[in-house]
């Protein structure tokens, strides 16, 4: 009898045990849908941000090109407008369409530069930092500010000692750029 009653206690616990699993697995199956809705949503999310991300990139990285492409293609536009007005006015003077043709070379290999440094930006290369030589940095950012520069009283005082900063050589031009035509 004794037998008999811990057998029947041992099927009660048995099937209490089975049933009480049976619950807990319930339970963790309800838990679980909402934790994969809030996954799937969290993921979704973060996709959207990464196309917003991209797109306020993308949008950045257009206004930041039409803002840099378009000082050399000015500059070689006002260089080409001068030949043809000496050439209007009958003035042919050699040097002078020599220096100037000269100037609105290097202000298209410019801005083939800033062409190029914005294509490896959307390949996501890394920038070319080197040592660059601020003397050299400030006086082609000077030459590459051009005519606005007449307008202002420019004074650029530089030590005598050659200094040298770690960066790419045309974002830090064209900031200087930047800095000189927005201070004109």
């Amino acid at each position: 009898m004794v037998l008999a009653l811990m057998l029947a206690l041992l099927l009660a616990h048995h099937w209490r045990v089975n049933r009480l699993l049976q619950k807990r697995k319930l339970a963790i199956k309800a838990e679980e849908r909402p934790r994969s809705h809030a996954a799937e949503a969290l993921r979704e999310s973060r996709e959207k941000l990464a196309l917003v991300e991209r797109a306020g990139m993308t949008s950045h990285l257009a206004a930041m090109f039409a803002h840099e492409i378009k000082q050399p293609l000015t500059s070689i536009v006002n260089y080409l407008t001068g030949i043809r007005l000496m050439m209007k006015l009958g003035h042919f003077d050699e040097a002078k369409w020599s220096e100037v043709l000269s100037a609105a070379e290097q202000e298209t290999h410019r801005a083939a530069r800033i062409i190029e440094r914005v294509r490896d930006v959307l390949r996501k290369d890394a920038p070319d930092m080197r040592p660059v030589n601020v003397k050299n940095l400030v006086n082609e950012a000077v030459k590459h500010a051009g005519r606005v520069l007449g307008y202002a009283d420019l004074r650029i005082n530089l030590p005598d000692d050659d200094v040298h900063v770690s960066g790419e050589v045309l974002e830090l031009e064209l900031v200087l750029v930047n800095f000189l035509n927005n201070a004109a």
